[in-house]
């Protein structure tokens, strides 16, 4: 009996915090980006669409001096990426690969490195909106000291009515475990 309470309040408190999570990542799609006067650098998080193409972007509006693309398979080059992301990008654009990152945690040391290297004070990290919660504990945590600034790529592939598409809702579900993990790492090891 008491075994199944416990079940029981522990799946209440799994959806309430989903329903929670997922309310929340949507909202970030419709945040203005905030503009500074310190020296900003634009870091974009590879593994979904579009996300290229939005830092490119924020680099032709003057958002930051640099673009770090972390993440990238090691051999790719620049010309390619630009074919297979369908961009424009030109030779004298401040554009950076980087390629030792191969999950969130080395995005995080990788976009550290370059940020230190470059003196960057602001970082707009530029990811998918579901991919920000746990993308913010992880920049954060190796990057106290920075302002960083999450710029939200959309996802055609994610319904905003995610209660009524189970595809929707089994990726959700799944991205919210992967942040409660790295949150209850994080919050062991204080």
């Amino acid at each position: 009996f008491p075994y199944t309470t416990l079940f029981r309040s522990a799946v209440i408190l799994w959806l309430a915090g989903f329903i929670y999570f997922s309310a929340t990542i949507f909202s970030y799609t419709k945040q203005k980006l905030e503009p500074t006067d310190k020296k900003a650098g634009i870091a974009v998080l590879t593994g979904g669409r579009h996300r290229i193409a939005k830092g490119l972007s924020l680099l032709e509006l003057g958002k930051g001096k640099r673009l770090l693309i972390s993440g990238v398979q090691k051999g790719v080059r620049l010309d390619e990426i630009a074919t297979r992301e369908n961009v424009q990008i030109y030779d004298d654009m401040p554009i950076d690969l980087g390629y030792q990152a191969t999950t969130t945690v080395g995005n995080a040391k990788e976009i550290k490195a370059w940020a230190d290297k470059h003196h960057f004070e602001v970082i707009y990290a530029v990811t998918s909106f579901y991919h920000i919660p746990r993308s913010r504990l992880e920049l954060s945590k190796e990057m106290p000291d920075k302002d960083i600034r999450f710029v939200a790529v959309n996802s055609e592939y994610i319904s905003p009515a995610w209660w009524r598409n189970f595809g929707s809702f089994k990726f959700l579900a799944a991205e919210y475990c992967k942040f409660l993990a790295v949150w209850l790492q994080y919050l062991g090891n204080k």
